[in-house]
């Protein structure tokens, strides 16, 4: 939790589901804007 003001979190979703994602969202305060940024990454060498 981020107390105090606003700041920038940033978290590494890399293999969770959609759903786990959301749900860390939705439990951000209404009253605080969100802002997402989506990062494409390359394809794990198998």
């Amino acid at each position: 939790m981020v107390k105090m003001g606003q700041k920038v979190v940033r978290l590494m979703v890399q293999g969770e589901t959609f759903k786990t994602v959301s749900a860390a969202i939705g439990s951000h305060p209404g009253h605080i804007p969100v802002t997402l940024e989506f990062q494409r990454c390359e394809p794990a060498k198998q």
